[in-house]
């Protein structure tokens, strides 16, 4: 069941990916148009702000997550509903806390911006964009409860149904109107009638979350879901601070119409790491289960595949967009909102890093292990802010991103792997990082004959030399991978899980 549960996953999270992300292009491209790289500054801004008032969340959601694996395993029904009740009141006040800090910002958000922009104007958007963050939090027990009894196909349905259906309207009204008032209102409608029908699987599906007779929480796991929290809070502070802050201090020292341009790349990765992520995502909750029933040995094991696995794909992504992300916005924006190679190069290796330990970040949090790293979030976090803030005064936007890289190396590729395998595996890292080096240095050598390859496919040439110098990106460095790994058991499993897919027999994951 697992078994099943993990591929379904997956599988529902790419085929809606792909739906989504060809509309999502168009729409961004339409936004742009009618609107312009300002008003996409903004966009990103807000988005960015909100992001900042989300951290009042703490992690909670994640330490009950974590605490529900083991009661869906059982089919303990009466501490599953004392969890989601537990859960439910929580996020009431939280969502409280988000409206009256938004409320608080209001009179200061001119002051995130270089530009000077009318303030009404930006007090009535950020209202939506505050409105829009809070919906969800009404109804995030439920939903939380289908992904940890490992149902997230059917959030993903749902979702991605609901984006499409928003992004077509959204373009509607775009093009009609030229409102992006009507253009956030739009979202909101969406998002509210999403979690509606997200609600309504959770009662059908879990009726017993519904009785009148409510359980209430035994010390020890309130205790717990405390504790695993106050660790967590940190960790997004400290993730947030790290990743989350680029907008704002680009629009502080570099104007808005940057921002614009940034999220233009930002769109890219992220509609990426959201299409890969369907496989680390997919499996999470089958790792709580797995953590939960299976001994440490065979735990170990299937990490391992699922890592490589994850190499592959991340190897394969990082390179792509390496070589394709200036010759895409050409043709999807215009020439003249590129950034320059070594900004690509450093988003492209932000972007691997941040994969590459994907799946060692998924059983973590599925094994529900926060305290050990919970203050070097922090002093990582502020070792981003002195080093951004101080370079992107030197050198411009890279050096935003110079201080995300540092980070990242740090926090990803010397602390997470550590923490795994001394807190789960119980056994040396030292195994881990000789695969780690192996699978960088690759990932190496495979961007360098590629990106060189791609050299000679002239970015100017339209759609035709576009999809060659894809052609390219998917070639080299899969067969890279088949001569280097051919032999290793984790190359033949995937093998093997690659020919039962496409006969439609049972994988062995």
């Amino acid at each position: 069941m697992r078994t099943k549960n993990s591929l379904r996953n997956v599988l529902v999270g790419i085929i809606a990916q792909l739906l989504m992300v060809t509309i999502g292009f168009v729409s961004r491209r339409v936004f742009i148009d009618t609107l312009g790289n300002e008003m996409l500054g903004i966009n990103g801004l807000f988005l960015s702000i909100i992001s900042m008032l989300s951290l009042t969340e703490l992690g909670i959601g994640v330490a009950i997550i974590c605490n529900l694996y083991k009661p869906l395993a059982d089919n303990d029904e009466i501490k599953i509903t004392a969890l989601i009740q537990f859960f439910k009141k929580t996020y009431r006040i939280i969502v409280l806390i988000i409206l009256c800090l938004g409320i608080i910002l209001m009179p200061f958000l001119k002051n995130f911006l270089k530009e000077e922009i009318n303030n009404i104007f930006l007090l009535i958007v950020f209202s939506l964009f505050l409105v829009d963050c809070a919906i969800p939090y009404f109804f995030a027990h439920k939903r939380s409860l289908i992904f940890a009894d490992q149902k997230n196909y059917l959030i993903t349905m749902v979702s991605s149904s609901s984006n499409i259906l928003n992004s077509i309207l959204q373009i509607v009204i775009l093009i009609i109107t030229k409102n992006y008032i009507l253009y956030l209102s739009i979202k909101i409608i969406i998002r509210l009638l999403e979690n509606i029908i997200i609600s309504m699987i959770a009662d059908k599906k879990y009726p017993f979350i519904k009785n009148d007779n409510k359980p209430i929480l035994e010390k020890q796991t309130k205790d717990n879901i405390i504790s695993n929290t106050k660790a967590l809070s940190l960790h997004y502070v400290g993730n947030y601070l790290i990743n989350g802050v680029d907008n704002i201090i680009i629009s502080k020292f570099l104007g808005i119409v940057i921002v614009g341009f940034y999220s233009n790349y930002y769109l890219i990765i992220t509609t990426l790491i959201t299409f890969l992520s369907q496989f680390s995502t997919g499996i999470l909750a089958s790792f709580g289960n797995m953590v939960n029933k299976e001994s440490r040995e065979k735990s170990l094991g299937i990490f391992k595949k699922a890592d490589f696995i994850n190499f592959v794909i991340y190897n394969f992504s990082a390179i792509s967009l390496l070589c394709l992300f200036n010759p895409f916005i050409t043709l999807w924006i215009n020439p003249d909102s590129l950034f320059s190679i070594p900004v690509v190069i450093m988003l492209s290796l932000n972007f691997y890093i941040t994969g590459i330990a994907g799946v060692l970040g998924s059983i973590r949090a599925s094994a529900g292990i926060f305290k050990p790293d919970r203050y070097v979030h922090l002093l990582m976090a502020v070792l981003n802010l002195i080093v951004s803030i101080s370079l992107v005064q030197i050198i411009g936007i890279i050096g935003v991103f110079i201080g995300t890289l540092l980070c990242l190396l740090i926090k990803e590729i010397s602390i997470l792997p550590s923490i795994v395998y001394q807190n789960i595996f119980k056994i040396s890292v030292k195994e881990y990082y000789k695969k780690l080096v192996t699978y960088c240095l690759t990932t190496v050598f495979a961007a360098s004959i590629t990106m060189y390859v791609c050299t000679f496919i002239i970015t100017q040439g339209g759609w035709l030399f576009f999809l060659l110098r894809c052609g390219v990106c998917v070639i080299i460095p899969n067969i890279i991978i088949i001569i280097l790994f051919r032999k290793t058991e984790e190359f033949i499993y995937m093998k093997t899980m690659i020919k039962n897919l496409i006969t439609k027999r049972k994988i062995l994951f």
